[in-house]
């Protein structure tokens, strides 16, 4: 297969996972062709990392032919824009999560990428990994039975003026799309949404600096999916360390999963009238894999990926747009004190291969 080239834009701290697992992991599939972001510094450390590739300006990269698709890593407050860009020039457009921080606006990227007849994909992948996919097997099996109930908490000490903004979307649109999205990959679409959001704090300090709380501290909802299945999703930057946890409850069992942050971690099951196990692994990508979401997009490009080239891969821009559509609607419901039907819903995620295959035989 050729190498789908790859412009990364946005050359900051995440960049690094992803030259290194492009580079190191992936590059049977991609190739990093430019780099660009506004640090000059910043962008001639990323090239320094990827050879072949050259320093660019954003324009400049989207009238790069060579450019197939842009690895969208800037902040996620200016992703709209840049994405937006891109699909205008006719780019296909992988971005770090989230893909909006509302739903009008990552709906006009859809839009735009399906009349184009371009890719959009967006992070997070870490629901492809080892861990969740071994918990999806088990589940789809019906080891646990029916699957009736999940919870799923993400609690930070997040003191950081980033986290209390609207512009950056605080600890929900930063850490809750990592479990929105390893919940819908194990149940479905969501339906509905009732949500209370709180601020423990009207002000913190941080070093030297006072800052206000613009947005809530603590959201906490309870997601009905079009299953049938029920969760209550909580984050919380007020928590005094770092604290996952994602369980799943059956009629035959119950499960602790990994964090969904990770690829991988401790897995553990209990089934009616039996002692605690340790749940074995039986996927791959149990190391750190940011970016087979792009993999999984790229083999697509070249019709070779999920469902044999149909355009449908995981990390696609529906998923993407029903997760925020999920976590604008939590703080939706805070706010006007009633239950806020979805929108946009997806399609449930396709289960990874056990050998890790994204692929199918042609």
């Amino acid at each position: 297969m050729k190498k789908v080239g790859v412009g990364i834009l946005g050359c900051g701290g995440i960049s690094k996972t992803y030259i290194t697992n492009i580079n190191e992991k992936f590059n049977d599939t991609l190739q990093i062709v430019a780099c660009a972001d506004l640090n000059e510094e910043a962008t001639n450390a990323a090239v320094a990392k990827c050879q072949g590739a050259h320093a660019s300006s954003y324009k400049d990269m989207l009238e790069n032919d060579a450019v197939e698709i842009v690895l969208n890593l800037t902040n996620s407050w200016a992703h709209f824009e840049t994405s937006l860009q891109a699909l205008e020039a006719g780019k296909h457009v992988y971005s770090e999560k989230t893909l909006t921080l509302g739903r009008a606006q990552a709906n006009t990227l859809v839009a735009l990428a399906q009349q184009k007849n371009l890719l959009l994909g967006c992070a997070p992948d870490t629901f492809m990994g080892a861990g969740m996919q071994t918990v999806r097997a088990l589940i789809d099996r019906g080891d646990c039975g029916k699957i009736y109930y999940a919870y799923a908490f993400i609690g930070m000490n997040a003191n950081h003026p980033n986290y209390a903004t609207k512009r950056h979307g605080g600890m929900l649109f930063d850490m809750g799309p990592y479990y929105v999205a390893s919940l819908v990959n194990l149940f479905g679409p969501v339906a509905r949404v009732s949500g209370i959001s709180k601020k423990l704090y009207d002000k913190r300090v941080y070093g030297d600096q006072e800052y206000e709380l613009e947005i809530p501290s603590t959201s906490t909802a309870v997601l009905e999916f079009e299953s049938g299945v029920l969760a209550h999703f909580t984050t919380c930057s007020d928590t005094i360390h770092y604290t996952p946890k994602f369980e799943v409850y059956g009629t035959k069992g119950n499960l602790v999963a990994n964090d969904p942050n990770h690829f991988s971690g401790d897995l553990t099951v209990q089934y009616a009238g039996k002692e605690v196990e340790t749940l074995s692994m039986t996927h791959q990508y149990a190391d750190n894999c940011r970016g087979i979401g792009l993999v999984d997009m790229a083999r697509v490009l070249r019709g070779s990926g999920v469902l044999c080239g149909s355009g449908v891969f995981r990390a696609n821009g529906e998923f993407a747009r029903h997760l925020v559509d999920v976590l604008q609607s939590i703080w939706e419901s805070s706010e006007k004190g009633k239950t806020i039907e979805i929108t946009y819903p997806c399609a449930q995620p396709a289960p990874v291969a056990k050998n890790g295959d994204l692929g199918c035989s042609k």
